[in-house]
């Protein structure tokens, strides 16, 4: 069963929650043959992010998790428009998409909601996980075993029955042991069951805020749910772990590796960035002017097209139409190659737990709010986050001439 901004009536309450904020910032203005055009102020726009993530501000209070602050950044242009950062505890938005000072299409808001909805539920999954981590704590776990005996007391006989004294005591260790741990305890705890292998961490001021509300206390938390939680957990956090691979449950066995599910792919992905920010650079360097010679940069060898570059510049080949060609046909597998790997790795980071989790909410706001995925990514361009020409393919010089 879904829970909190999974759920369904949940979601659909704030997509209704949106439209009733967006119109406060709505112009309604009559331009060419009559046709009316609704668009956002473009300084306006950075209240309307602020509503709005006020909005899950709400959410977040109601279900006693640590509000995270919001932060206006400079996300660079890969497309981020927000991101979650649990060190801090923070939401921060891309600082382009409120910088504009012309009028915004009204297209912008549902898909800049979306990604705020995204990034404050990973937010609440990390209150999940850290809920799930003060559940595991011995105090917690002696209690409830209190509990659970204590509700069996007509089962056995009197000296054996848990009297109520008993469990009061055993509940008031708890309480005192979880609220007078000291600063250092709470980041010793947070450094063997919250930080990655690659040293990401959780912030110890939200880790100490939940140390009352262990995951099972959670009204309405299924045992379903305590179970997602651990699985996001374990992909997450543990520091030796199975290889991705769709698992559905935590039972199911993998290959293990030293990095975390999340970790791992991350690090896929960046490293699909960065060779792709590279060929990106070449395309743009072959296509910016007429080559009058070999490229300066490092040919690779793995593809055919590369050693056959290779071995013209080595021997010193005239630049004529055929060496354009060889060039023109080496950035086109490098180009390939790429966008490959780039949608290979984001399609593996898409897939484990945490984020497959979110991009499904997403998909779902998409639905309910009636925008397509191709929307996100033309609105990530026109505000700057995400290049507008990237990848371009390399023009073929041989058709002007030399």
């Amino acid at each position: 069963m879904p829970f909190l901004l999974a759920d369904p009536g949940v979601m659909n309450q704030h997509c209704i929650n949106f439209r009733i904020i967006l119109e406060k910032y709505v112009n309604v203005k009559t331009v060419a043959e009559g046709k009316i055009r609704r668009t956002i102020a473009g300084e306006r726009f950075g209240d309307l992010v602020y509503d709005l993530s006020q909005m899950m501000v709400n959410h977040f209070r109601q279900a006693c998790h640590p509000v995270p602050r919001l932060a206006y950044l400079p996300l660079g242009a890969s497309g981020t428009m927000a991101n979650f950062d649990p060190g801090n505890w923070q939401v921060a938005i891309n600082i382009a998409l409120v910088c504009s000072r012309n009028d915004l299409p009204i297209k912008f808001a549902p898909v800049v909601f979306s990604s705020i909805y995204h990034e404050y539920r990973h937010a609440e999954q990390f209150s999940l996980m850290i809920r799930y981590v003060w559940a595991q704590h011995p105090a917690w776990l002696r209690y409830q075993n209190m509990v659970y005996n204590a509700e069996r007391n007509h089962l056995v006989l009197k000296p054996f029955q848990v009297p109520p004294i008993a469990l009061e005591a055993a509940l008031n260790e708890w309480k005192t042991t979880v609220t007078t741990m000291g600063v250092g305890a709470i980041e010793a705890m947070i450094l063997r069951s919250l930080s990655t292998v690659g040293g990401e961490r959780v912030s110890a001021a939200a880790v100490a805020s939940l140390a009352l509300y262990p995951l099972s206390t959670l009204r309405g938390c299924s045992q379903e749910e305590i179970n997602r939680a651990a699985l996001w957990f374990q992909s997450r956090f543990r520091t030796w772990v199975e290889e991705f691979g769709g698992r559905a449950s935590l039972l199911e066995m993998g290959r293990m590796f030293d990095l975390d599910e999340t970790g791992a792919a991350n690090l896929a992905s960046g490293e699909a960035r960065l060779y792709g920010g590279t060929v990106d650079k070449e395309l743009k360097e072959w296509n910016a002017t007429q080559p009058t010679g070999f490229p300066g940069w490092p040919v690779s060898s793995k593809t055919a097209e590369g050693r056959a570059l290779d071995g013209l510049r080595r021997t010193r080949a005239p630049f004529n139409a055929d060496a354009m060609r060889a060039c023109r046909a080496y950035l086109t597998v490098r180009r390939e190659a790429a966008i490959d790997l780039i949608t290979a790795t984001q399609g593996w980071y898409e897939g484990v737990p945490l984020e497959a989790d979110t991009h499904a909410l997403e998909r779902q706001i998409q639905k309910a709010l009636k925008f397509s995925g191709k929307l996100v990514d033309t609105v990530a361009k026109d505000a700057g986050v995400l290049k507008s020409s990237y990848l371009p393919p390399p023009k073929d010089w041989t058709l002007t001439s030399i």
